[in-house]
């Protein structure tokens, strides 16, 4: 039975997944910190990058090859969300991270899916 004040059941164990490694991108420093800060205290080891071309060097580095999430805008200053996820997806990271992304607009929401996000979020 849960304890007054006892907030256990609210953190996720890494252990329970082999210590899931999530790599979030975003160009906004506030957005990315926020999203880091909360997947911390939840438990999970958070990898972050500014831009694309900072989380493609990540991947491709020994710390890259245990993600198995990408969270990312889709509108990154040096390329879109998508085209990064499905460089993932090619690249050397042999996890194959699962794509999330986050836009409010539904074209992008529809492209994100074709180009195999299976959930994208509404900012």
């Amino acid at each position: 039975m849960k304890k007054s004040g006892d907030d256990s059941s609210a953190r996720h164990d890494p252990a329970d997944e082999n210590q899931a490694t999530i790599l979030v991108v975003d160009d906004e420093a506030t957005i990315r910190d926020l999203i880091t800060f909360m997947l911390d205290a939840l438990g999970y080891k958070v990898l972050s990058a500014r831009n694309a071309a900072q989380a493609l060097a990540i991947a491709n580095s020994s710390e890259g090859d245990c993600v198995s999430l990408l969270i990312s805008d889709l509108n990154l200053p040096d390329m879109s969300g998508i085209v990064l996820a499905a460089k993932l997806r090619l690249g050397r990271n042999r996890q194959n991270p699962r794509p999330e992304a986050v836009d409010a607009q539904p074209a992008r929401r529809d492209a994100g899916r074709a180009g195999g996000s299976p959930g994208l979020l509404r900012q």
